[in-house]
């Protein structure tokens, strides 16, 4: 299998061979191959769409052409190597490939593709300085603008990028229900990093509200990340306890619904519940705070995938499937995934395949050496894969 397809084409088969052996034998590979491969016959079958096929009429002559096939060797070594956290490795391999490019008339967007991986490696990596050199030398090659380099997103040095542990509150929340809650309180004690899932709860009374009220307010007091699935649904129910200018004897479900729409980051709506709350106990109503790490506190949608994963990996699929229990999709948000390690990307698609077969699943803005590592690895077929922009 070509990594060129890695937008386009699904895999053809699993890595059954070691590392150090392929890699060898790639190598081996690199040093024999001296002619071009059937370009014409191969070509639309092997660059994905990503970077579009030029047609064969275009094609650079045999002088000035890369041999395609170790082309596509050293592109999957350069693959492996990140995965298997050798990044300078992967770096002097993707740099020597590029210092062999031809520059072709008119441009070959094919050619793009180690240029993207390096470009990756380089803002993983924080080397702005040879990010910049790069960007200078690819707007030259392919006379087009360059990348522009990302100040990185500054995380809380508290908050690991592990998976968030999964909590999952179901059926009814009442006085009845503390027991049960204190435990989750206790095992939610124990992990930084939180993923809570309701869309199985079924109901829920003003006292459960006080009890989950008070559960999240001792959870971000002590600066635990929050993660929110099937808040909609607990959302609606909430509404249904309550009713503008009516007084109830508490007011914890006023105050959850409230804190649910401030953590979700509606502001909207929190603006209105705060100011039919204020009329109702004419009280001055909280006031807005944005939550902390906006982007991971809250999403009743994506899932957002930690900066690393790595085995075992069960845990982050528990949490994924908890997650997005009552959405239609899957989305996994992948801004923040710069690697998979070699060994998780087995055991990780295969998870993601078998949510694949209940309802769709699609991982956005991945980088290009996540993305061709998950089709190197196997079938992706069943999953949708958008890549970041170049």
């Amino acid at each position: 299998m070509k990594i060129f397809n890695l937008f386009n084409k699904r895999a053809a088969r699993h890595i059954r061979d070691n590392v150090p052996t392929r890699l060898q034998s790639s190598l081996d590979a690199r040093n024999t191959s001296k002619k071009i491969d059937a370009i014409e016959s191969e070509m639309s079958a092997e660059f994905s769409t990503i970077f579009p096929v030029t047609k064969p009429a275009e094609l650079p002559s045999a002088s000035a052409a890369i041999d395609i096939s170790a082309t596509t060797q050293i592109i999957e070594e350069a693959t492996i190597l990140y995965a298997s956290d050798q990044s300078l490795a992967a770096e002097n391999l993707l740099i020597s490939l590029i210092r062999k490019q031809t520059p072709a008339k008119p441009p070959q967007d094919r050619q793009q593709l180690p240029w993207a991986m390096l470009f990756d490696l380089f803002q993983i990596g924080g080397k702005q300085a040879q990010f910049e050199q790069l960007a200078l030398d690819y707007a030259t090659h392919f006379e087009t603008s360059p990348p522009q380099w990302m100040q990185p997103v500054t995380h809380n040095s508290d908050l690991p990028d592990k998976p968030a542990y999964p909590l999952n509150f179901s059926g009814k929340l009442c006085a009845n229900s503390a027991p049960l809650l204190d435990k989750l309180k206790t095992l939610g004690d124990q992990h930084q990093s939180l993923s809570m899932s309701f869309g199985t709860l079924n109901e829920i009374d003003h006292e459960g509200c006080q009890i989950l009220l008070a559960i999240l307010q001792h959870w971000q007091a002590q600066g635990r990340r929050l993660q929110l699935a099937g808040v909609d649904g607990l959302i609606e129910k909430i509404r249904q306890l309550i009713a503008p200018g009516r007084r109830d004897t508490s007011e914890s479900a006023w105050l959850l619904l409230i804190e649910l729409l401030r953590l979700t980051n509606n502001t909207a709506a929190h603006e209105e519940a705060c100011v039919d709350y204020c009329i109702t106990y004419e009280v001055s109503p909280p006031a807005f705070v944005a939550p902390a790490n906006k982007a991971l506190a809250a999403t009743s949608n994506s899932f957002a995938m930690p900066a690393l994963v790595t085995s075992p990996v069960d845990g982050l699929l528990q949490a994924i499937g908890l997650h997005t229990a009552q959405q239609p999709r899957v989305v996994l948000d992948c801004s923040r995934l710069q690697r998979i390690a070699f060994t998780a990307a087995g055991p990780l698609l295969t998870g993601l395949l078998q949510l694949a077969h209940s309802k769709p699943v699609e991982l956005r803005h991945t980088n290009f050496l996540v993305t061709g590592l998950l089709q190197l690895i196997g079938n992706t077929g069943k999953l949708v894969i958008f890549p970041r922009k170049l």
